[in-house]
């Protein structure tokens, strides 16, 4: 977990005050509305108190101190807390740019700040002495939810998947044709005859929904959960080969860590053959603990059975709690792709000058505008931004909403200012344009290619 953040931490630096600055696409002043208008309206971050790119960078810092704490095992529970704090305020500054797999990763470290992890392969382990005895297994109800949470992960987002889509053998074939995503080896494996991918379709919705039975199995409790977890890894190192999403498939292969068996972890050599005998764990959590992840345990069960279904819970308080998840940092849902694409956004950054017409957004980033789709996007969180602002603004109603449009004009303008404080040609007038290709999975399907004008500045 702690290695993610810190690669994570490292490739969002570069990019940080377009996403997280003063100058970026959610400055101060629209950063609240944003959270609001997506849901998020008891949700709260450091990131708050300034977007001067000083502070931002200062907190970016301590997260990578605090995180390199955690992995080496130093105040770990004190670590743990803080990274959780830390990722959820990054993810709270603007979550338009996350995805399942930082829901994920937060929900981890949660449950793990009432885990004893430093009681082993840690610098707290080697202070207290406990390097030379072997590891005791841990049961409680943070132990439970961590197992729990993975489950829940696949076996709800399995539910999601109940659609035509899933259920016809279409949906990969429809989300390889979502060109800003797919990676090139993607590009061929979406060439492949629809057969071919109707059964990995298929397959992945089975393998997500038999989850139950194959983490808690009857017989053979650990065959089957090495053999679920060589599975679920295959399926995360095949989406992570052909399709652009972020953390999601390195924080699902960590996540099933957890079902390593746990003889797995002793150590074997001769200096910790004298401490083998098994005594009570030593780590104890408190009774606050207790009631903590008893009801973590409670509100993970309701919020993911409510996400489900949200118009059928709509009455049953479904809005309350997804408000105190906000507040306490366990806000999740998972649907992984559960409605696939039906149109492949690209999008045009059009600039004039005096004296000629500038594509803004290739400029900004020195991109070829003979690039791919998935190259002219230039890195996952331009893709994840646009993409999240396009199915907003394909859900909204008339009139327009307001902070959306604002949204998508302050995207246009931050780039016409990118340009205009580095050149002397200076923009004059420019144009966002997002053009919705359809996905066609059956010769039938007579849609055509739309085009939105998204922004015009000034």
């Amino acid at each position: 977990m702690a290695l993610i953040m810190l690669g994570q931490l490292a490739f969002y630096f570069p990019m940080a005050n377009d996403f997280f600055g003063e100058n970026g696409v959610l400055p101060a002043e629209l950063h609240r509305e944003a959270l609001d208008h997506l849901g998020f309206e008891s949700a709260w971050t450091l990131y708050s108190i300034s977007d001067n790119m000083s502070f931002v960078a200062g907190l970016m810092l301590i997260h990578m101190v605090m995180a390199m704490w955690l992995l080496l095992g130093f105040f770990t529970r004190i670590s743990t807390f803080t990274c959780l704090v830390l990722l959820w305020s990054l993810q709270m500054r603007n979550p338009l740019i996350t995805t399942g797999g930082d829901v994920l990763l937060r929900c981890m470290l949660a449950w793990s700040v009432f885990l004893p992890l430093g009681k082993a392969f840690s610098i707290d382990s080697k202070i207290d002495g406990l390097h030379l005895r072997a590891p005791e297994p841990v049961v409680n109800f943070a132990s439970a939810g961590l197992i729990l949470q993975i489950v829940f992960m696949y076996f709800f987002a399995g539910i999601a998947k109940l659609n035509t889509s899933w259920l016809s053998g279409d949906a990969i074939q429809a989300a390889l044709q979502l060109e800003m995503h797919v990676k090139p080896f993607g590009e061929l494996v979406g060439r492949l005859p629809s057969f071919l991918l109707k059964l990995p379709t298929w397959f992945v919705l089975i393998l997500e929904l038999a989850i139950p039975l194959l983490v808690f199995p009857p017989r053979y409790v650990s065959f089957v959960r090495g053999m679920a977890a060589g599975l679920f890894m295959l399926l995360h190192l095949g989406i992570w080969l052909t399709m652009s999403i972020g953390i999601f498939s390195i924080a699902g292969m960590v996540a099933w860590l957890a079902f390593i068996p746990a003889q797995s972890w002793e150590p074997s050599h001769q200096d910790t053959q004298l401490n083998r005998q098994r005594t009570k764990q030593q780590f104890e959590n408190s009774l606050l603990a207790r009631i903590l992840t008893f009801a973590m345990l409670v509100y993970m069960v309701l919020i993911n059975m409510m996400n489900a279904s949200p118009s059928f819970f709509a009455s049953w308080g479904h809005r309350g709690l997804q408000s105190l998840g906000c507040g306490t940092m366990f806000i999740q849902e998972f649907k992984m792709f559960a409605q696939p694409p039906q149109w492949s956004p690209s999008f045009v950054y059009m600039g004039q000058s005096d004296t000629r017409n500038v594509d803004l957004f290739g400029k900004a980033r020195r991109i070829q505008s003979s690039k791919s789709n998935y190259k002219q996007m230039f890195a996952q969180p331009w893709r994840r931004y646009h993409w999240n602002l396009l199915e907003l603004d394909l859900n909204q109603k008339e009139p327009a909403d307001p902070i959306l449009e604002a949204m998508k004009f302050r995207l246009l303008q931050m780039h016409v200012k990118i340009w205009n404080d580095s050149n002397n040609d200076q923009i004059v007038v420019a144009k966002l344009i997002c053009f919705q290709n359809p996905i066609r999975i059956r010769a039938t399907d007579t849609r055509t290619k739309q085009e939105r004008s998204w922004a015009l500045w000034p």
